[in-house]
C-alpha cells in the first residue's frame, strides 16, 4: 500500500468536499471532514469500513490494527482470516457541514385545499391490506405552502415520488417541504 499515493487521495477529497460545502454556503469553520477507507481480506468480497478518526498520516499497521478490530467487532475475533493479506477498496471523505436552523414560515400559508395540484389518480400498491388500489396523484411542485393531503395518495415530484400511507396525512409546510404525520388523517 503506497501511504503518499493515500494521502494525496485524501488531500483532493478534502478539496473537493470543502469546495462542496463552500459552494453550498457552508462556512468552513462549520465543517467536520470524516476520512475513511473500505478494507478486505484479500480474495474476499466484502469490504469493512473503517474510519480514520486522527487526523495524523495513517500508517500500515496502523491501517490493518484498525480493520482487524472493526473485523472482530462485527464478525467476532474467529473470523479473522490471520496471515491473509488486506485490500484497500475505497477511501471516501465525507463532509459535515452544520448550519443554523431556518424557523418554518407559518405566516403567509396558503388555503389547505389541494385540489389546483390534482392530476388525476393511478393505481398503486399500497401497504398492509388495500393491496393494488387507485390513489389520488399530486403535482409535488404545485403543492404550496399550508396545502394538505389526506392518505391514500402520491405525491410526483422532480426527483421523487412520495406515498402518502392510509390514514396518514401530508401537509406542505413554509419551506416546501411535504411533512407526513402519521395516524393524523
Amino acid at each position: 500500500m503506497e501511504l503518499d499515493a493515500l494521502a494525496a487521495a485524501f488531500a483532493a477529497l478534502e478539496a473537493e468536499v470543502r469546495q462542496a460545502m463552500r459552494t453550498e454556503g457552508v462556512d468552513a469553520a462549520h465543517v467536520t471532514l470524516v476520512p475513511e477507507v473500505d478494507l478486505r481480506f484479500h480474495r474476499q468480497t466484502w469490504e469493512v469500513t473503517v474510519p480514520l478518526g486522527s487526523r495524523d498520516r495513517p500508517t500500515v499497521e496502523g491501517l490493518g490494527d484498525a480493520f482487524r478490530a472493526r473485523y472482530a467487532e462485527l464478525y467476532g475475533r474467529g473470523a479473522l482470516a490471520t496471515g491473509a493479506g488486506i485490500d484497500l477498496v475505497n477511501c471516501r471523505v465525507i463532509g459535515i457541514g452544520r448550519i443554523a436552523p431556518r424557523a418554518t414560515a407559518s405566516a403567509g400559508l396558503g388555503p389547505p385545499d389541494p385540489t389546483p395540484a390534482r392530476r388525476g389518480a393511478r393505481v398503486a400498491w399500497l401497504p398492509g391490506a388495500a393491496g393494488r388500489a387507485p390513489v389520488p396523484v399530486y403535482d409535488g411542485e404545485r403543492l404550496l405552502a399550508g396545502m394538505a393531503i389526506v392518505g391514500p395518495a402520491l405525491v410526483e415530484r422532480r426527483d421523487t415520488t412520495i406515498l402518502v400511507p392510509s390514514g396518514d396525512r401530508a401537509a406542505v409546510d413554509g419551506l416546501g417541504s411535504v411533512v407526513i404525520e402519521a395516524g393524523h388523517a
